[in-house]
């Protein structure tokens, strides 16, 4: 009997390692709020994330000032979509469309600290990015 509770202990705990919780399960306090890069362009964040719940689901928006259309700057905000976050990490994709050109990019967000956070791209239309932007992220407000 001992042997068959450990077993199934050992299972319990496997799974969990084979499946990590949803963002439903996590102390997601840790990230809602709105965070900017420490990075600027005349005094404003070359990024800002915000991020909420709705529910018992995160959501959230992204907005990128170096972000060109037609040869212009036109930073907008664009919503996160498969947003998961583990505790520690939060990812999250943005598409970016400019005229009949669409890109995916896959985006994770690092949490240092409360208050401070790793922001980067990790994949274009499901392609590796090995020197796409890396921001410094602060939270400047808790939701």
């Amino acid at each position: 009997m001992k042997n068959i509770l450990c077993a199934l202990a050992l299972a319990i705990a496997m799974t969990g390692a084979a499946f990590p919780q949803s963002s439903a399960n996590q102390d997601v306090s840790k990230i809602v709020g709105s965070w900017e890069s420490l990075d600027k362009e005349n005094d404003k964040p070359l990024a800002t994330v915000t991020v909420k719940m709705a529910g018992d689901k995160l959501t959230g928006v992204m907005q990128l000032e170096d972000i060109v259309k037609d040869g212009k700057k036109a930073p907008e905000e664009l919503p996160m979509t498969d947003v998961m976050f583990d505790g520690k990490v939060l990812s999250f994709k943005l598409t970016l469309q400019d005229g009949n050109e669409k890109a995916v990019t896959d985006w994770e967000f690092l949490l240092r600290d409360s208050n401070g956070a790793r922001l980067a791209v990790l994949k274009d239309n499901n392609k590796p990015v090995e020197d796409g932007p890396v921001f410094v992220m602060k939270r400047v407000k808790a939701n």
